[in-house]
């Protein structure tokens, strides 16, 4: 614990009853680690919630300044309740003028956040080879797959999709969505941009690297995804 913990943010709360200690977490690795009982996710914000994180590094209060409400609800709407966004983009936009602020929305339509996905991506990069190469793979076909289904492809492809399935859920890189039809894989937007963002820089920079996802291999699989679902509506 104190080798893990040694360079993180940690909040220990102390009552005169009992030692209790809070962790929080991306790693749900961790906490089985250590054989923490009681676990609770964390949901994204609400929209109010996100309004009001947005304007304190923005505006300095809690609401936004008159006449910059829409610009702010677009703000709001492009973070989809990713707090580490909603700051990023508070602080990035604090005494812009209203044309700063058209041109900043504008082109996040077309050009991720780069300070966001810089932090996101360590997350991706405290994976193994192989959980890398796995979480991309989802990233880039399979989000949005019944989970069955999507197993069933990354194995034919020589994965070892259950358990690395398991190792990105803890890693809050993917979650799983129980439907009536079954569970389906799913992630958040800005998780998939990154994802992509890291796909793009590897197929130019080195296409054959493990880790930089294999540009012939991509290709391999794209056509086993065409094949499988051909298959499954016949």
């Amino acid at each position: 614990m104190k080798n893990r913990l040694s360079s993180k943010k940690v909040l220990v709360v102390l009552d005169d009853v009992d030692c209790k200690v809070i962790i929080t977490t991306k790693d749900g690795e961790v906490l089985e680690e250590h054989n923490v009982k009681w676990i609770r996710n964390v949901s994204l914000l609400t929209e109010e919630e996100a309004i009001r994180l947005f304007s304190k590094p923005a505006f300095g209060k809690d609401i936004p300044t008159q006449g910059y409400e829409k610009h702010s609800n677009e703000v709001v709407s492009y973070a989809a309740g990713l707090p580490l966004t909603v700051k990023v983009l508070g602080s990035k936009l604090c005494g812009k003028d209203e044309r700063q602020w058209s041109h900043t929305l504008e082109r996040l339509k077309t050009i991720p956040l780069k300070e966001t996905l810089k932090k996101l991506e360590l997350s991706y990069e405290s994976l193994e080879d192989e959980h890398k190469e796995l979480f991309l793979n989802v990233t880039c076909f399979l989000r949005g797959w019944q989970k069955d289904d999507a197993i069933r492809m990354l194995e034919s492809c020589g994965l070892h999709a259950e358990y690395g399935l398991r190792v990105l859920e803890q890693k809050s890189l993917i979650i799983t969505l129980n439907q009536y039809y079954g569970p389906i894989i799913d992630m958040h937007d800005h998780i998939e941009e990154m994802g992509k963002s890291i796909v793009g820089r590897g197929h130019l920079d080195k296409p054959t690297s493990v880790a930089d996802y294999g540009f012939r291999k991509k290709l391999k699989i794209f056509w086993l995804i065409i094949r499988f679902v051909n298959e499954q509506d016949l």
